[in-house]
């Protein structure tokens, strides 16, 4: 694949397409530069001139968590018993002139030395004190920024070549992750400097590195790699520098694999497109107006990949109109056709059979090799009984090109092909490189359907469906015309605000409001609820809540200050479903403290409650990851009760896969 990514850059720039990269202003100049062979162009942020990193590594070769000995925030006297602000590795795993390389992508803001706290004063004035520190800044794709520290190191004063990993970068100089920027020096240390503890301190620290004069008034002190308490370098927010801190393990981790871009300004997706929420739900772009939610189980039934599924803001969410759920394809078998070599799917559900024409259309549907079954019977009897359908296309979503051509595509929900304008545009989107999919040009259009005459450009990105149409009559506001044309009309609901609606089958759903304010979308619905009985006593009204003394009492402790909310979904008593959404009963009425106390709207009964905690940070209770916090934990204590009695509660995947949890309650005592 990353053949196939290098040919695709030399396309760009050889082909006289719209894919080719664009001239390039002064400023964007940088934007150029491609390293590493294969690797997609840096993306920099034209503003503060910062690579964005979409993944870190540790800066050593063969590293892992077992690698550090002194650990981030652990205490020691030769730090007055303060704080450690990193990492430093085992002298064992870092032998003098150990090569050190960039653990993301990002430019260096410091590579001298820092005659300062043991990181060394050139050892040309004091052989006991060696080392240089070097500190880079890097750009999350949410424009989170992260500085990252590498002390200790060698201070080196040959030219820079990063191939033959000699010399040191200098200030300014934007590197690629895995690129070579130094050397393991020695660090001589212990009682009379006598024992040589040559390690690598390895920091990260949020926010950027502002070399004012105030800053590097106190540039030691910026540096430092252990806490001192009370005064240095306040931040503008009030925060202290040492309050900014992260545990580097914990964020290498949790941020080894590719960080999910999302793209603020995009309101709208192309048809196939699969989306996942805020709330970890999953959607599809049906058409270029709609989007339909996909419930947990299809999720799980029809293999779709929602981990790597393009992340929506709440506002491009508004921007659609919501229409009934994906159906699931059903249970599925993959088989081999007696006497031939043609793979087919059955589904079970609908009672079908596809043929599936090359592997990789396959391979889009989420199947591999050993999915492929080998009963022969059950091939026969599914050959005669099935009804055959046309051939199996690529999966919608699924990013083509064919074997000789630059231009890409995704597969719609309607099975064309609608070409992505510029490589611009399919950055926007949040596509990625390492998963386009070559077909041999003659069979293209059979697999991915035929190719539109339109193409998917800037213009696309940033125009919202449920705005109106100002072209056709729509309403789009400002001043009256001399004919005394209506105001724009007031509001009627807040943007993004969602309301719980009533299904056509009786439960309920939810619905958004549109990005205009103008109203709502079409209720979404999730769940099929049994028929309720036709005689017996009156049933109870499903919007009727228990009285509170016989509610269940939520406590959760969160560690943090600020607003809490819990949002949640269950069946009632009498079998109606209360939709996913926040729980306007259990509002936070103290954000000065770090508890959130309520009584739920829930009694004894009550089945299948699901439910999630969103906490002041945006992180949520249930996050087990270690960039969330939680690392094999959720965040917090949180406890259910009914009177006397612990309501118990597990923890389950939610539908975007672990390490992402909802907590789950089966049934109310």
């Amino acid at each position: 694949m990353k053949r196939l990514h290098l040919i695709l850059l030399l396309l760009f720039i050889g082909s006289c397409t719209d894919w080719e990269a664009s001239e390039p202003s002064d400023e964007e100049t940088v934007n150029e530069v491609v390293m590493g062979g294969g690797e997609p162009p840096l993306s920099i942020d034209p503003e503060s001139g910062i690579p964005f990193a979409t993944t870190f590594q540790y800066p050593i070769v063969g590293l892992d968590r077992t690698s550090f000995g002194f650990g981030f925030g652990e205490p020691n006297v030769y730090f007055g018993g303060n704080q450690h602000l990193g990492a430093d590795t085992l002298p064992g795993e870092t032998p003098v002139g150990t090569p050190v390389y960039a653990p993301a992508d990002g430019i260096v803001r410091i590579t001298t030395n820092i005659m300062f706290s043991n990181y060394g004063a050139d050892h040309t004035s004091n052989p006991e004190h060696e080392g240089c520190v070097m500190l880079l800044e890097h750009l999350l794709p949410n424009g989170q920024a992260i500085t990252s520290l590498l002390g200790h190191l060698e201070c080196e004063t040959e030219s820079y070549d990063p191939e033959a990993e000699r010399g040191a970068p200098l200030v300014g100089t934007i590197v690629r992750a895995g690129q070579y920027i130094g050397h393991i020096d020695h660090y001589w240390h212990g009682t009379g400097y006598n024992t040589d503890w040559h390690h690598l301190h390895f920091g990260i620290r949020r926010g950027r590195f502002f070399a004012t004069a105030y800053v590097r008034s106190l540039l030691a002190e910026y540096v430092r790699g252990y806490d001192v308490p009370m005064a240095f370098v306040r931040n503008a927010d009030g925060t202290y520098h040492h309050d900014l801190w992260l545990d580097p393990v914990t964020f290498v981790e949790g941020h080894g694999d590719p960080v999910t871009f999302v793209n603020h300004n995009v309101l709208r997706h192309p048809s196939g497109t699969l989306l996942r929420d805020n709330d970890q739900n999953a959607w599809m772009v049906v058409s270029d107006t709609e989007i339909a939610p996909i419930d947990p189980e299809t999720v799980q039934t029809d293999r779709y990949d929602v981990e790597h599924a393009v992340v929506m803001t709440d506002t491009e969410r508004s921007c659609y109109f919501h229409t009934d759920p994906v159906k699931s394809l059903g249970e599925t078998y993959l088989y081999r056709r007696p006497m031939t070599n043609t793979i087919v799917v059955a589904y079970e559900g609908p009672g079908a059979r596809h043929d599936f024409l090359r592997w990789e259309v396959l391979e889009s549907w989420g199947f591999m090799e050993a999915d492929i079954q080998t009963d022969y019977l059950g091939t026969l009897w599914r050959e005669w009984f099935y009804n055959p359908e046309p051939d199996r296309m690529l999966r919608p979503g699924t990013l083509v090109k064919g074997d000789t051509a630059t231009e890409v595509s995704i597969v719609t929900w309607q099975q064309t092909r609608l070409p992505i304008q510029s490589g611009e545009v399919f950055e926007a989107l949040g596509f990625d490189w390492d998963v386009i999919v070559s077909i041999p040009d003659e069979v293209l259009d059979d697999v991915a359907g035929p190719r539109e005459d339109r193409t998917f450009g800037p213009g696309d990105l940033v125009t919202c469906p449920a705005l109106p149409d100002c072209a056709s009559g729509g309403s789009c506001g400002g001043s009256p015309d001399p004919g005394g044309t209506d105001p724009e009309p007031e509001p009627v609901c807040i943007p993004n605000q969602r309301e719980d609606c009533v299904c056509p089958t009786g439960e309920n759903g939810f619905k958004d409001c549109f990005m205009d304010g103008s109203g709502y979308g079409s209720c979404t619905c999730f769940e099929t609820i049994p028929d309720l009985p036709t005689e017996g006593p009156p049933e109870p009204d499903p919007t009727t809540d228990p009285a509170p003394s016989e509610r269940v009492s939520l406590y959760y402790d969160g560690g943090i200050t600020g607003t809490y909310e819990i949002m949640a979904w269950w069946y009632r008593e009498d079998g109606t479903a209360r939709g996913w959404n926040t729980i306007p009963e259990c509002m936070d009425e103290d954000p000065t403290d770090t508890l959130l106390y309520c009584e739920l709207p829930i009694a004894s009964g009550v089945t299948s409650f699901v439910f999630q905690v969103n906490r002041p940070d945006g992180s949520y209770w249930g996050d087990h990851s270690c960039w969330g916090g939680g690392c094999d934990a959720p965040l917090g204590e949180l406890t259910l009760s009914l009177g006397d009695l612990e309501v118990p509660y597990v923890f389950e995947p939610n539908n975007a896969g672990a390490p992402y949890y909802n907590g789950y309650a089966p049934s109310v005592p």
